[in-house]
């Protein structure tokens, strides 16, 4: 490692061993090296450790699902900015490179992600990824200065699931004069053999802190559940019927389940 890295990677883990080694091993493959990387397990029962030690900076087993990990990691951070990943993400080589030129104090940088995986509804998720683009709710800075990041307290615990809109709003709350900015590389995300369950299941993790996130943000989750940001887009559903179907029934899908949670939780 280098003696003062620029970036600090903090990728947190909980039995990981079957996508993490890619994960570092195209953090590793970087144009440019001026990076530290910080694996935080929580307590894997896999050969998660055996992997994160042979290419981590830095290795920490401690806290309770991903904020406190995610937070943990920051605090050791030897570097003025933040870069959260997860375990099955893989980055494209000039990544890192393209990051460093956006690396300004008052700046937060959105990296573009690209699914991939087996199967129809990896292929659905794929689709729906398509349609993100700057200013899309659904599309959120992973890079973050430490010091903005450490002045609002990180990642609320008791958000889990929503954890990351809520860092978000904090700081544009605490930072009036935020700017956003946005790399071409992307970071490659492996959904696996992604099934229907799986999406629901997925759903119903990120529902766990719905009625505190719907009352502190009680304007942002009608937009959030709104499926007209997608019509932007809509050569795309015209080229792609199949798809499209798919990709209906998964929003379909999980919309439901934010409407039965809120509905359990009023």
């Amino acid at each position: 490692m280098i003696k003062k890295p620029s970036i600090s990677v903090i990728i947190t883990v909980f039995n990981s061993g079957d996508v993490l080694e890619p994960c570092l091993k195209s953090l590793k493959s970087q144009t440019k090296q001026n990076f530290e990387i910080i694996v935080v397990d929580e307590s894997s029962k896999d050969n998660t450790k055996e992997i994160a030690e042979k290419y981590a900076d830095q290795f920490l087993n401690e806290g309770q699902e991903r904020c406190q990990q995610r937070n943990a990691g920051a605090k050791i951070a030897k570097a003025d900015y933040l870069l959260f990943l997860d375990p099955d993400m893989e980055l494209s080589p000039r990544l890192i490179e393209e990051l460093s030129k956006f690396l300004e104090t008052n700046t937060a940088i959105l990296i573009p992600e690209v699914s991939f995986g087996k199967g129809f509804w990896a292929k659905c998720k794929q689709f729906e990824r398509l349609m993100y683009r700057k200013g899309d709710i659904a599309q959120l800075p992973r890079v973050y200065p430490k010091k903005i990041f450490l002045d609002v307290g990180g990642f609320d615990d008791t958000m889990l699931g929503t954890e990351d809109l809520d860092l978000f709003y904090r700081i544009k709350q605490e930072n009036k004069d935020l700017k956003i900015s946005e790399v071409k590389s992307v970071i490659y995300h492996n959904e696996g053999r992604l099934t229907y369950s799986q999406i629901v299941k997925r759903m119903t993790f990120y529902t766990k802190s719905l009625r505190k996130y719907k009352k502190r943000y009680p304007h942002m989750l009608k937009k959030q559940l709104s499926l007209f940001r997608y019509l932007r887009k809509y050569n795309h559903f015209l080229a792609h019927p199949l798809l499209t179907l798919g990709f209906i029934v998964m929003k379909g899908s999980e919309t439901i389940v934010v409407l039965y949670s809120i509905k359990k939780y009023n």
